[in-house]
């Protein structure tokens, strides 16, 4: 065979394996250098973005080169090895192990506040041109990063947040064919959703990623020709609920019995409503938010999936049971940045069920409640709150939190405002322990976030964490108190810890609700 018949055998064989290739679903090359197709980051302070322009493949191992947008990171940890980094006057880069098409955690250390501190993030890096951001619509930030290739993720970007928190206008109520527009509801402290009236008790309510859900009320007919971005609600009645937090809002609706499906069992219940619907049977386990039993949803007739943003990683799940004609509502309510902002929602609820007159009533117990507060003066006294991770480190609160508003709200002062003070995304702030140290041990009360780590029922569980706590003020003078599992499911009564606070600073420790002190 001579050298041109040679090339042409060769040209031809390539051809055919690289069809092969394709044919089989071939994504993601053996080995090189390659650059996302998509990449998110959660986690830190709001203020230091991540990015991800270089991931380098070798014999089934992957690496990541990731950027923060701080000259101040001295190192990054992976799976308890630490990566040094290199450095320019704006910049800090880090070669990382990576795993691709997952979430993996890493903690970053940054040197920029008065003391050197950890924080935790959470990455998502994808080769593959099919990746859940790319499937479900994943925003851009800016022209000049839509050039630079750099993809905001759907979920928890600054991107999506900052476009809902500047709120919903008149202008956009989705047009309903037949229906005429009559007003959009007035939000006091909610800032991630919103509601849409319409004539015939027609509703709209919209949400953070601006998507959109018509609700139609019992008896009316649908219209015709909707646009393709409203998801229609009619009437639900047999309702699977994965977000926990929205129980208690269907609960202070009266409208538990309208939930025939729970996203967790009931062992994993901390508030009453649940627990007793599913003790009598009214209410089943339908698997969790990413595994749920379609074949349950299906057989009896859900007509409603309500999801916490947890399904945002999960957007199959979401396609799945859309497939099955179960329209999903994603619940934004994490987002909301005070109490009284997640308890709002209960106007999203009131509108999807059409108890608006109950959500009205309910809501206007909750704001009297939070006015009571306001009549509570600074108590001068340092109150921290946290938890001890899985990695010894300790997890606590940014200031933009509502936790740490409530403690504000009953009296306390919050004992990490040095390390906290970072407006963004960013809720929970992860700190070394000598960091912690320096900031809790003179603190006169501390309140262990057992709602996270359920490990701590008592002060030995404590000190078992670390030997350190032994020096604390707070656990020499018997101020050591939990915040208990049904904190978080109770979103129709968060504003009920400012209260329990202020009984924990005046030594009232009588009738609390979420708080115990232990010993």
């Amino acid at each position: 065979m001579n050298k041109k018949n040679t090339l042409y055998a060769f040209i031809t064989a390539a051809l055919l394996a690289a069809v092969l290739l394709l044919s089989i679903g071939f994504k993601e090359p053996a080995s090189g250098s390659f650059s996302p197709v998509f990449f998110s980051f959660s986690g830190g302070s709001g203020r230091v973005s991540i990015s991800c322009n270089e991931v380098i493949l070798d014999k089934g191992k992957s690496e990541a080169l990731i950027v923060f947008s701080s000259p101040n990171y001295s190192y990054v940890k992976v799976d308890d090895r630490l990566y040094e980094g290199s450095y320019t006057e704006k910049s800090s880069s880090f070669l990382i192990p990576a795993v691709l098409d997952s979430e993996f955690t890493i903690i970053g250390c940054t040197t920029a506040m008065s003391t050197p501190h950890e924080i935790e993030y959470s990455l998502y890096i994808s080769l593959n041109e099919e990746a859940p951001g790319h499937l479900s619509g994943d925003q851009k930030a800016s022209d000049k990063e839509n050039k630079e290739g750099q993809e905001e993720s759907e979920e928890l970007k600054d991107g999506v947040r900052a476009k809902a928190a500047l709120g919903f206008s008149d202008s956009d109520a989705p047009k309903i064919p037949g229906y005429t527009f009559k007003k959009r509801l007035e939000l006091k402290f909610a800032r991630y959703f919103d509601v849409f009236y319409y004539d015939k008790g027609v509703k709209v309510v919209g949400v953070a990623d601006r998507s959109y859900y018509l609700c139609i009320p019992e008896g009316e007919e649908l219209p015709k020709d909707l646009p393709e971005n409203l998801t229609v609600i009619k009437a639900p009645r047999n309702i699977y609920v994965a977000a926990t937090g929205a129980m208690s809002l269907f609960d202070a609706l009266g409208s538990v019995d309208r939930i025939g499906f729970s996203g967790t069992d009931e062992g994993g219940w901390f508030i009453d409503a649940p627990k007793k619907a599913m003790e009598n049977g009214s209410m089943e386990y339908a698997g969790k938010y990413n595994a749920p039993d379609y074949e349950l949803l299906l057989n009896k007739g859900c007509d409603l999936a309500v999801e916490s943003t947890m399904i945002l990683h999960s957007p199959e799940t979401k396609e799945q049971l859309k497939n099955l004609g179960i329209p999903v509502f994603t619940d934004y309510s994490s987002y909301e940045r005070t109490a009284a902002g997640k308890s709002e929602w209960i106007y999203a609820y009131g509108a999807i069920l059409d108890r608006e007159e109950e959500a009205e009533k309910a809501f206007a117990e909750i704001t009297d409640a939070l006015d009571s507060y306001k009549s509570i003066a600074g108590s001068g006294k340092k109150v921290a709150l946290f938890y001890i991770n899985n990695g010894g480190l300790a997890v606590i609160r940014s200031d933009e939190d509502y936790i740490t508003d409530l403690i504000l709200q009953g009296g306390g002062e919050n004992a990490f405002s040095e390390a906290a003070d970072n407006p963004g995304d960013s809720t929970a702030i992860t700190l070394p322990m000598e960091s912690f140290y320096d900031l809790a041990s003179d603190a006169d009360y501390i309140i262990y976030n057992s709602t996270i780590d359920g490990s701590v029922s008592s002060l030995k569980d404590l000190l078992s964490k670390s030997e350190l706590f032994k020096d604390f003020k707070a656990v020499k003078n018997g101020n050591v108190f939990l915040l208990g599992k049904e904190f978080y499911q109770s979103t129709d009564r968060l504003y009920l810890l400012a209260g329990d606070i202020n009984k924990m600073l005046n030594a009232g420790t009588d009738d609390m609700v979420f708080l115990r002190r232990i010993s």
